[in-house]
């Protein structure tokens, strides 16, 4: 979201180098622009917690507390009808986003992946260690007493694909 607002409000301050994201406006305004291969999602709702990954094209869901997974393939199935995940023509395309999801996930404090497997059961936590909401004493890159509103936060260092 905040390179979104600095290019909306115009306002010339640079986006700490720790925030993960580039403005969509391009992309909004019909203008082509690089983009992440691929989105990742979470929900922390107790039992019914997941994480998600998706291309727009394929999809994996992962709950964490019960390790029960969903597939579905967005071409054929936009509305997510046909859970794909024991179809043995997409299992190549289940473990390829297994990884993509297992490599998202390691080293988050909740400890859902050791960086090889994910791990279920583990207690989602709903405010990560490396976000500070906007109250006093919250760290922020802009400095001690300056936050960019409400909410900042700072995703750690993406790791590339292979």
């Amino acid at each position: 979201m905040a390179p979104n607002l600095d290019e909306l409000a115009r306002t010339g301050v640079p986006v700490p180098a720790g925030v993960d994201g580039k403005s969509m406006l391009a992309a909004a305004r019909g203008r082509k622009r690089e983009w992440r291969e691929y989105l990742h999602g979470e929900h922390a709702q107790g039992m019914a917690s997941t994480h998600w990954v998706t291309n727009g094209k394929e999809k994996l869901i992962w709950y964490s507390q019960t390790g029960v997974e969903q597939y579905f393939d967005l071409v054929h199935d936009p509305q997510e009808l046909h859970n794909a995940i024991g179809d043995a023509a997409v299992q190549e395309r289940v473990a390829y986003w297994r990884q993509v999801l297992v490599r998202e996930l390691k080293d988050r404090e909740e400890g859902y992946s050791d960086g090889e497997k994910l791990i279920t059961g583990r207690t989602p936590i709903t405010c990560l260690s490396h976000i500070s909401i906007g109250r006093p004493g919250a760290a922020s890159p802009l400095g001690p007493d300056r936050l960019p509103g409400p909410l900042f936060w700072r995703r750690p260092q993406r790791r590339p694909l292979p």
